[in-house]
């Protein structure tokens, strides 16, 4: 089985358990928070460790216009939770009026940060560069995913505030991005910018119970399905798919899509599931933020989804969910634990549950299933009660099947429980052979066979992190144009590992970005990729016509190194 790696950056290691570490942020010196300064909080921080990020109360001490936690990068698999991103129903804690949120200006999610998660912040723009992020629950200005695969938005709040600044885009060619119960839209103007930019390279991203609202999608080859696009129509649909969606507005904006052919509009028009109706019909139309969105009592979502929820970001349990989050039972914001397990003394199971009404979280009880040998509560957990409660439970593992589920259930001091949540697990007793990492075996577009390719010896140990710079001036290198790198490493034991593949672009000597700067304002900008897609293969002056590969030809791979410099100055 393949999978795709990120360009030049391997992380390679074994899974090891460790209970997580909790460290509060905050900007006021005096607080008695760990850490005044997030970036350092982050470099301090292991594995698995989690980042309160607070909130700070009005004072003559700082002034909330300039108080924000800036720009941050994370390079390790991490928890970092904000305070919510509307006080009233914050993430964490009973915050009052007094108290005033404080915003990261720019967090990037690079190498070495897989798994990571944000949750409950507040983030004007994020960017991500790796597999396997998640982010839940944040207010978002503008999101871009560069490159990976597999990031999780789940009930997120992303408001783009200028028309040339889209509120999503998308550049990676990786798949498996899935957006859920989230709104993506535009604070001014409908159909003055767009919304969501997808490059011609990615493929496979869904859209599932999202709101779209006040701008235009160029969605490329991925699939949106039971959403509500308000005010909005399709600047560019290749391959994708659309079913079961709520339009307000006629859904096909252009007769030719970016590439200069015509544009399909049988993936929305020719599906029944697809419907037009009046944009009066669907939201009661309260309040300012997420409150204009709650679905009205005749609304057309309401229970229409092809799952039986609404269609739109809210479900049908809630047709109006403040600010991403669920009712105020106890939520598990985190719970870590090892799904396959040897003959081991206990499995450890870590937790944090949270009460968002700021009940005590006074009870966890957990079962298996499907044995439903019910054996523990309270005495085989450990943790302090409290409305955030980071718990510890251990487990005999001779008590368990060989396979099954353990159900965990928390209950706080007025009798709401948060449900179940369910850990399935298997036990290994073969015995297992310490991984010693010996090399880094790699090619280039054509595999030659285990063992044939060129290797870069390591120093050998039983994990490997850092970065890998893999020599392009070599036989059987790559040529100018389109060229698929191939990664796989090898251990002392003679295992060889999956291979790993990335397609990436090898410019000729002499390539200039400097013609990206389509509208000549100095800087490479959405409004220069705008313009690139309506004229497309227009004359420019230093471009060659736009052939920035030289291969005589402008396609889509030249569209594809102009998004590598996207958002760079010239």
């Amino acid at each position: 089985m393949m999978k795709k790696l990120f360009p030049f950056l391997c992380f390679l290691g074994l899974a090891l358990y460790s209970e997580a570490a909790d460290l509060l942020v905050n900007l006021n010196p005096t607080s008695g928070a760990d850490f005044n300064n997030a970036q350092s909080a982050i470099d301090a921080a292991n594995t698995g460790d989690i980042i309160y990020l607070q909130a700070l109360p009005m004072s003559t001490l700082f002034n909330p216009a300039d108080a924000n936690y800036g720009n941050l990068v994370v390079n390790k698999q991490i928890t970092i939770v904000g305070h919510g991103y509307f006080l009233e129903t914050a993430g964490l804690g009973n915050y009052e009026e007094s108290f005033t949120p404080v915003p990261i200006i720019g967090i990037q999610f690079v190498s070495g940060s897989q798994g990571a998660t944000l949750r409950n912040a507040i983030a004007l723009e994020v960017e991500i560069l790796t597999s396997n992020i998640t982010l839940e629950s944040d207010y978002i200005n503008g999101l871009r995913i560069v490159s990976g695969a597999n990031t999780a938005v789940t009930g997120c709040y992303i408001e783009s505030q200028l028309a040339e600044a889209p509120a999503v885009v998308l550049e990676s060619s990786l798949s498996g991005h899935v957006f859920s119960y989230s709104f993506i839209g535009y604070i001014g103007t409908p159909s003055e910018g767009a919304i969501i930019l997808s490059a011609p390279n990615t493929n496979g991203a869904e859209f599932n119970h999202c709101n779209f609202a006040n701008g235009n999608l160029y969605l490329g080859s991925n699939f949106v399905h039971n959403c509500i696009i308000f005010e909005g129509q399709i600047g560019w649909l290749q391959e994708g798919a659309l079913n079961n969606n709520l339009f307000t507005i006629d859904p096909i904006v252009t007769l030719v899509d970016p590439l200069g052919n015509p544009q399909d509009g049988s993936a929305v028009n020719n599906d029944p599931t697809n419907q037009l109706v009046l944009a009066t019909e669907i939201f009661a139309a309260n309040g300012e933020g997420d409150l204009q969105w709650e679905l009205q009592v005749t609304s057309p979502a309401l229970n229409a989804g092809d799952d039986g929820q609404n269609i739109g970001m809210y479900t049908s349990i809630n047709s109006y969910r403040p600010s991403g989050l669920n009712e105020d039972v106890p939520i598990f914001i985190e719970l870590n634990y090892l799904d396959l397990i040897t003959t081991e003394i206990v499995l450890p199971i870590d937790f944090v549950v949270f009460s968002p009404s700021g009940n005590e979280i006074s009870l966890i009880q957990w079962t298996v299933i499907p044995d439903d040998l019910f054996v523990g509560v309270q005495d085989y957990t450990t943790f302090i009660p409290s409305d955030l409660v980071h718990g510890f439970l251990s487990i005999d593992v001779d008590a368990l099947p060989n396979a099954g589920v353990i159900a965990i259930n928390a209950i706080d001091n007025a009798g709401l429980e948060s449900g179940f949540q369910f850990i399935p697990f298997q036990k290994d007793n073969t015995p297992i052979l310490t991984p010693n990492l010996q090399s880094f075996e790699f090619f280039y577009n054509t595999d030659p066979g285990i063992g044939n390719g060129n290797f870069i010896d390591i120093e050998q140990s039983t994990n490997f992190e850092g970065a890998i710079t893999f020599p392009t001036l070599i036989t059987g290198g790559p040529t100018v144009g389109q060229n698929t790198l191939f990664v796989r490493v090898t251990d002392a034991n003679s295992g060889v590992g999956t291979t790993y593949y990335h397609e990436f672009q090898f410019l000729a000597n002499g390539f200039n970005p400097d013609c990206c700067d389509i509208d000549g304002d100095g800087f490479i900008g959405s409004s220069d990729f705008l313009n690139f897609l309506q004229f497309f293969s227009q004359q420019i002056s230093g471009c060659e016509n736009g052939d920035f590969n030289l291969d005589g030809i402008v396609d889509t791979g030249d569209l594809l190194i102009f998004l590598t410099f996207y958002g760079t100055s010239v």
